[in-house]
């Protein structure tokens, strides 16, 4: 998998919910959206591609 491509929608609304709890808890928005709620903020983030992530597959030892 490529790196921050988002491949399903079930992975986009789980990036999109933690970028909501870190923009709630003071996360500095990355557009400008006067008015609008944190979800909302986040939903544009994400369709712009100003929000990546990292697919990390954990360890055998981290599964334990």
């Amino acid at each position: 998998m490529e790196k921050g491509k988002i491949d399903n929608k079930y992975r986009k609304v789980l990036l999109m919910s933690q970028r909501v709890k870190q923009i709630r808890n003071g996360a500095r928005p990355r557009v400008s959206l006067p008015g609008c709620r944190a979800t909302r903020i986040a939903r544009e983030e994400v369709e712009r591609g100003l929000i990546g992530f990292d697919y990390v597959i954990p360890s055998p030892k981290e599964k334990r």
